[in-house]
């Protein structure tokens, strides 16, 4: 009976020991190379997390900025007014933006009137009508942001969020690899240093 039976491989059935074992003992594994795989294994679930990660950020974007919505909606109010200028593009969800300054009239709550810019979402020519919006004090306001224009601002967060990550990603697993190679090729010279001597003399 064998007194080494520490270096007898499992028994076929159970791979997985198999194939510790073999790792176990081969003497080309270093703890460098054990510390590259389990980069390497990391490395490969956040990337393939990060579309779950990008999805995340832009519920949580899209979230905060409806509540921040509905704030700004409470402090405002929409009213009728007419247009005193042309109005040929109010831009879009897409565009930069959803509004455009035009000179309109109005009437306030007391019954008087008011000319002044304020921001509108239609086009039209003069004397036509258009809504605005004003605060609390009266005087004119932003427009709540519409829906679309948050879901769109809240996809493409989470898609620079996901390219962000990806970049960093690989920009990270280059510099590994490259430490890696030069800490292997520093091994590789020390026991060469130690083995060409040996040589030499065997020679």
């Amino acid at each position: 009976m064998s007194t080494t039976g520490d270096l007898h491989p499992p028994s076929p059935a159970s791979r997985p020991h198999r194939i510790r074992w073999h790792l176990h003992r081969s003497v080309l594994r270093t703890r460098g190379q054990a510390c590259h795989e389990v980069f390497a294994a990391l490395a490969l679930l956040l990337a393939l997390a990060l579309p779950a990660l990008g999805f995340l950020a832009a519920r949580v974007q899209l979230d905060n900025a409806e509540a921040h919505q509905r704030t700004v909606a409470a402090a405002i109010h929409p009213v009728p007014a007419v247009l005193q200028q042309n109005v040929y593009s109010v831009g879009g969800p897409w565009s930069g933006s959803d509004s455009v300054k035009a000179t309109v009239t109005w009437t306030a709550a007391d019954g008087t009137p008011h000319t002044g810019l304020a921001d509108v979402r239609s086009v039209g020519h003069t004397g036509e009508p258009t809504t605005i919006w004003l605060d609390r004090a009266g005087q004119p306001a932003a427009p709540p942001s519409p829906h679309e224009r948050l879901v769109v601002d809240a996809v493409g967060f989470g898609l620079a969020t996901t390219f962000i990550g990806a970049g960093l990603l690989v920009a990270l697993a280059a510099a590994e690899s490259k430490l890696f190679m030069r800490l292997r090729k520093a091994a590789w010279a020390r026991d060469w240093a130690r083995t060409a001597p040996t040589w030499t003399r065997a020679a």
